[in-house]
């Protein structure tokens, strides 16, 4: 009798594990197909919408970042001169700043000095 009841107990677990394993497998056939439905297979490439927002720089920036660059040389090159070329190319990248920002930047002298250095970074 004791067996009987163990037997009888044992098959219905198994009818409910198989029950369970059946469900399992339905639920994830389900998901497998809702996924091949609805996800698209080729990459989907970026829209006005969903990309980040380029990040625009001022006139202001755009002379600060050149006048950094001028400041840099000037470390570089302490107590050297200026070529005739690199005069030119900072003249002009001067009148460029001085136009759009309507400041009044001005190099004296072709020395690069301790003292060119400070002026600018006053910028």
């Amino acid at each position: 009798m004791w067996n009987n009841n163990v037997t009888q107990n044992a098959t219905k677990d198994k009818e409910k594990e198989i029950d369970i394993n059946r469900e399992w497998d339905n639920i994830s056939r389900s998901i497998k197909q809702a996924a091949e439905e609805e996800i698209p297979r080729k990459k989907i490439t970026n829209s006005g919408i969903n990309k980040a927002p380029k990040k625009r720089y001022t006139e202001l920036q755009g002379a600060i970042n050149t006048i950094r660059k001028i400041v840099k040389s000037c470390k570089k090159k302490k107590g050297l001169y200026r070529t005739e070329e690199e005069q030119l190319e900072i003249e002009k990248e001067l009148e460029k700043i001085n136009r759009s920002t309507k400041i009044n930047i001005e190099i004296e002298g072709r020395l690069w000095s301790e003292q060119l250095q400070e002026e600018l970074t006053r910028w």
